[in-house]
């Protein structure tokens, strides 16, 4: 019995050892895992942060390189050669790094994409190019690419591939920001007055921020909205050390502070030579002698002569049976109820039975109303005329030659398709109306503008229950105002719908519409003004769908309700808007040249009355801007330049 007992125990004892003997052996293996782990992060830490420096370092080199290239007009394409060698200096010079696998830069600014360093053959068939015209402007658009090698001495797969688009360009640099003031002194600058959301970089040389947002009540008084502050998802950059006091945890959202960074190439715009320069621009695509070398009426007042002045082939066709006129006739502009003259001793054409189409350029003296009553009317050669027209549809509409009109032009789409394809020039000022239901079909009802549009005056674009396409530029001599229904309940379903570069010479003021994007909203409006911005009561009361916000950059998901403002706006002057009533997501930039004051809350309003929030952190702000990049290869003809090249450098991404 004793020598079993020692038997059993002897085999205890060895069970327990070999229990211990494998538990010992699986925590020197978790150790050396855990080690070899942790080795293997920090050769990923490391290759990541020396692959950033190096991106880092050659976006500089470019910036410092490119400042020294000359511009020569007469010779635009011939800058590819110097860019090139400047670019190749650049992967000679950091290719060599021990930790560098391959390093290239390729040109995307055409297709084919253009590799520049064949020896990283797998970066070539990089698909993404733009379709800029190189023999006709200056941008370029490249993509840096770095892909690092494997330690040897590290266990796992670290390598890593760095992507970095850059753009260069000679547009003046505000396009770079997604939100900014270029001013300094006493009430200027840029002024972050509650908690807007800016995902992109912010510029400012005079920066103040307050918590508390200021609006408007329904009695013209105004009141104060204590906020949680603005959130900043990118860096602020300055020409000045004016915002070093400024930029610290305790004055932005959640403690989040942007990193203030030095901007020492900003260069603005001279707004009054670029307006002109655009317009003559346009003008010269016309068949008009005209161009601009006078401002405000004087500009209206040539306009007007040259218009008048203006031959063509066809003078008469007041006896073809086509035109009828009439010594007195309703204004067509009553059919929107309002109490206006009739018109004295004006012509009508108007299709009441069976199609009109006219085939030759017409000039007619006078006023002038083409009603497409019963059937469609077509204009294929130009249409002159010497006082107002008025184009009113309830049928197709179609205008397929220039359109010159030496006094107001009154475009009201009732029904069907009203739709220009080439330039339209009014000596004095363009309104805009349409009421045709085209939410099914865009292209069939509506009104469609394809061509350039120059207005010697006004411009006033209303959209009511429909959507109104602009797919040119647009240049306004005075003051600029697109509108929706006023009386829009439960979300905005006016549309103004842009692939435009619009120049205003006075002030602009948006108000109760969506700006939306042409091509599946691909596109946007860029617009600037020489004078006051005015964007209110967008998406007036209404909220998102779920208002409660995710992980940083704290964008709101997809939302068919409240659609973002495709756009970038720049005023040479002052802006001061307001998302608390309203709400604003604008998908592009906005920049004032003088003053910017943005007033946000977060969270849901449903009144102005009932804005006493008890918590709005956690909750979407009501202003948020998302800068959009795209808007830099887009309409770059139509686009203001400056003198040297400026280099507009996107995100960094990192596989």
């Amino acid at each position: 019995m004793a020598k079993n007992e020692a038997g059993n125990t002897l085999i205890t004892v060895l069970l327990v050892s070999l229990v211990f003997t494998i538990l010992g052996l699986s925590i020197v293996a978790a150790s050396i895992g855990g080690s070899k782990r942790v080795e293997t992060r920090e050769s990923d830490l490391n290759l990541t942060y020396g692959s950033v420096k190096v991106i880092e370092k050659m976006v500089a080199d470019v910036a410092a390189s490119t400042d020294m290239i000359e511009l020569d007009r007469d010779h635009i394409g011939d800058i590819d050669n110097e860019l090139q060698k400047e670019l190749l200096k650049l992967i000679k010079k950091y290719e060599d790094e021990p930790f560098i696998d391959c390093l290239t830069i390729i040109d995307v600014s055409r297709s084919p994409a253009n590799n520049l360093n064949p020896s990283c053959p797998a970066m070539a068939a990089l698909d993404s190019h733009f379709a800029i015209e190189t023999d006709k402007d200056f941008t370029r658009a490249y993509e840096m690419i770095l892909t690092t090698k494997n330690p040897a001495e590290t266990e796992g797969e670290v390598a890593r591939t760095l992507r970095k688009r850059i753009i260069l360009s000679p547009l003046p640099s505000f396009l770079k920001y997604a939100v900014g003031s270029d001013a300094d002194g006493k009430d200027k600058g840029l002024f972050l007055n509650g908690s807007a959301n800016i995902v992109g970089n912010v510029y400012a040389n005079e920066l103040l921020i307050d918590k508390e947002a200021n609006y408007q009540n329904r009695d013209q008084t105004w009141s104060r909205q204590s906020t949680p502050l603005t959130s900043i998802n990118g860096d602020f950059y300055s020409s000045t050390a004016n915002l070093l006091p400024l930029i610290k945890p305790e004055n932005f959202y959640k403690k989040a502070e942007p990193e203030l960074k030095h901007d020492s190439q900003f260069v603005n715009i001279h707004f009054d030579h670029t307006f002109t320069d655009r317009t003559n621009e346009m003008l010269k695509n016309s068949s008009l002698q005209a161009r601009r070398t006078a401002e405000g009426s004087a500009f209206t007042d040539d306009l007007r002569a040259v218009i008048k002045n203006f031959q063509i082939l066809t003078t008469n066709i007041a006896d073809d049976g086509k035109v009828e006129k009439v010594e007195k006739q309703s204004n067509p502009l009553s059919l929107l109820g309002e109490s206006i003259e009739p018109l004295e001793e004006s012509y009508r054409i108007e299709a009441r039975e069976k199609p009109l189409v006219f085939k030759e350029d017409i000039k007619m003296s006078g006023d002038v109303v083409v009603i497409s009553a019963n059937a469609p009317v077509t204009f294929e050669g130009k249409l002159v005329v010497s006082g107002d027209l008025y184009l009113v549809s309830y049928k197709d509409l179609i205008l397929l030659d220039d359109v010159y009109v030496a006094g107001d032009i009154h475009i009201i789409n009732l029904d069907g398709r009203l739709a220009a394809e080439k330039m339209i020039v009014s000596s004095d000022s363009i309104t805009i109306e349409s009421s045709a239901e085209n939410s099914k079909d865009i292209d069939a009802k509506g009104v469609t503008l394809n061509g350039d549009m120059i207005s010697g005056k006004d411009l006033c674009v209303k959209a009511v229950d429909t959507a109104i396409q602009f797919n040119n530029n647009i240049v306004v001599n005075n003051a600029i105002r697109i509108s929706g229904d006023e009386t829009d309940k439960g979300g905005e379903d006016d549309e103004v719908v842009f692939d435009s570069v619009i120049y205003g010479g006075d002030t602009a003021h948006l108000s109760n519409v969506n700006i939306l994007g042409a091509e599946d909203n691909k596109k946007h409006l860029i617009l600037f003004v020489k004078n006051e911005l005015l964007i209110t009561r967008m998406n007036e009361f209404n909220n998102f769908k779920n208002t409660r916000e995710s992980a940083p950059p704290y964008l709101p998901g997809e939302d068919k309700d409240i659609q973002p403002l495709k756009a970038f706006f720049y005023t040479d002057n002052k802006a001061e808007l307001y998302g608390v009533g309203s709400l604003f997501y604008i998908n592009g930039g906005i920049f004032a040249r003088e003053k910017l004051e943005i007033n946000a809350v977060r969270g849901k309003v449903k009144s102005i009355e009932r804005l006493r929030f008890t918590d709005q952190d956690g909750h979407l702000s009501r202003f948020i801007v998302d800068y959009n990049q795209d808007v830099l290869l887009e309409r770059i003809d139509a686009l203001p330049i400056v003198e040297k090249l400026q280099i507009f450098s996107d995100e960094l991404i990192i596989d």
